[in-house]
């Protein structure tokens, strides 16, 4: 994992997101991140799917 990205998401409270793809085609600058997570009910964690939108 990046390290830069890593620092960002704990700053940001981003807890154990590994295994993301597709990072290198990301832009240094110009860009959203929108973390969407699914509740389980009665469980301590979820998955999250993190998703990167372009400004245009």
């Amino acid at each position: 994992m990046n390290v830069e990205l890593l620092t960002i998401s704990l700053h940001h409270s981003f807890k154990k997101n590994k295994n993301l793809a597709h990072f290198d085609q990301i832009p240094a600058m110009g860009f959203e991140v929108i973390v969407l997570s699914v509740k389980i009910q009665g469980g301590s964690g979820a998955p999250l799917r993190i998703v990167a939108v372009m400004n245009e």
